[in-house]
């Protein structure tokens, strides 16, 4: 018999034990008589009672796989309703950011339309606080320090451009003589113009910005409306004498604010400062047109118009539209192109650039040794004022003014000279070394120097 006898012959007793039990209405007795292949009884017992066994887990097996089959089946239900569940909150999701979208639009719109409504019960003025009026200056400031080094930064270096320049003055005496006679209403800036050397962009500098202080910060408007400005002065004068109401001195200046503020908007006031800022462009490109004369001269005058007026009355306008009086002031105590001979604290209230020391900040406190009162009188020279200082005086409740407070300071050219014999070898320049401005205005003269 081969290896596999054994389990065939289990076979063939299985299929007839089956073939047995389906007929019926016998006993184990009948079933199992006639055993194939001589099979004893026990073996064929213990074949049936395999056979129930395997019947039993087979049994078990099915209703564990219906018990599965079930349990998939809810599972899948599960997993639908979850799919369910995040589809909608997909759409919660993109329902809510709509929502919060539109939420802040109408959040916006409802702050810019209370803000309006702000606005319109607010007093009529601008409030300019100070770091706005610190940066607006000093904005002006580089606007024209960049226009005198835009202009003039190429001509200085090149001795063909000055010597066209030149020509340019001899042959245009009215305008050079316009700018010699600006120049002489500044003592101080027009003697570092004929005897100092290598500081030409700090003349221009100083002459632009004296310029800008006479024509545009020391006016209303530039005198505009002149006849408007008196009458806001006659009725100014009239609330601050008055005794029933007492004047309030911050109540003025805001009623002088508004009405400032409504003079800027109007559009007569609007058409005359565009007259105001051609003109104002037109008289300082004329002055200088010794240095843009090679150039388009309406480009010139556009560019003094753009980056020096424009600018300056937008300023001067904000100034006036604020209840607090900014100005803008030079230290009157200190001669230019002499020794100092003030005070200490006056002198540390000056921004100081030592033109003796490649234009670095003069700082007393930072020199080694510090030097004493006596030490400054004797060797430190003032040579002129370049920019002004920008100075506000806060209108406080009830008829006071605050103190005036400097809040940009003054910017002073000095020479530190603590050698004995040095000055003319430092601020005085031969006529071989002359300045290319000094040679501008020596050809006024008919023997070649500035008078």
């Amino acid at each position: 018999m081969t290896s596999s006898s054994p389990f065939l012959w289990l076979c063939k007793i299985h299929r007839w034990l089956q073939g047995r039990l389906r007929m019926g209405g016998e006993n184990l007795d009948h079933v199992v008589s006639g055993p194939p292949d001589g099979a004893s009884e026990a073996t064929i017992k213990l074949i049936h009672d395999l056979l129930e066994e395997r019947e039993n887990n087979l049994q078990i097996a099915a209703d564990k796989l219906h018990e599965a089959q079930l349990q998939n089946k809810d599972l899948g239900q599960f997993l639908a309703g979850m799919n369910q569940e995040r589809e909608q909150n997909d759409r919660l999701k993109e329902d809510n950011l709509r929502l919060k979208e539109d939420s802040r639009s109408m959040s916006e719109r409802l702050a810019r339309e209370n803000e309006s409504r702000i606005f319109s019960l607010l007093p009529y003025y601008q409030e300019l606080t100070i770091y706005d009026a610190i940066q607006g200056y000093e904005g002006l400031i580089r606007a024209v320090e960049n226009f005198v080094d835009h202009w003039i930064g190429s001509l200085l270096g090149n001795d063909k451009l000055q010597m066209e320049s030149i020509q340019y003055a001899q042959s245009n005496q009215m305008a050079v003589s316009k700018f010699n006679k600006y120049l002489r209403k500044w003592e101080g800036l027009y003697g570092a113009t004929i005897k100092i050397r290598d500081i030409d962009h700090e003349i221009l500098n100083g002459f632009i910005l004296r310029y800008l202080l006479e024509n545009v910060f020391s006016t209303v408007l530039c005198n505009a409306a002149a006849d408007v400005v008196s009458t806001l002065d006659t009725l100014e004068y009239a609330m601050n004498k008055s005794t029933d109401p007492k004047p309030d001195t911050f109540c003025v200046k805001s009623w002088r604010a508004q009405a400032h503020h409504a003079m800027v908007a109007h559009p007569d006031i609007r058409k005359l400062r565009i007259e105001v800022q051609h003109d104002l462009s037109a008289d300082l490109a004329y002055m200088l047109s010794f240095i843009g004369h090679g150039k388009n001269r309406e480009a010139f005058e556009n560019s003094i118009s753009t980056n020096i007026i424009d600018p300056a009355l937008r300023l001067h306008e904000k100034f006036l539209t604020s209840p607090n009086d900014f100005s803008l002031g030079m230290d009157p105590t200190f001669r230019p192109g002499q020794r100092f001979n003030g005070e200490l604290a006056q002198l540390k209230g000056l921004r100081c650039v030592d033109i003796a020391k490649n234009h670095r900040n003069f700082v007393i406190d930072k020199l080694s040794p510090i030097p004493s009162e006596e030490d400054l009188r004797r060797n430190l020279q003032i040579i002129f004022s370049v920019r002004p200082a920008l100075i506000v005086t806060k209108a406080g409740h009830g008829k006071s003014l605050k103190e005036p407070t400097i809040i940009c300071k003054e910017q002073m050219l000095v020479a530190w000279i603590p050698q004995e014999g040095k000055e003319d070898s430092i601020l005085q320049q031969g006529y071989g070394l002359r300045s290319w401005l000094s040679k501008i205005l020596s050809t006024l003269d008919c023997d070649g120097r500035a008078d």
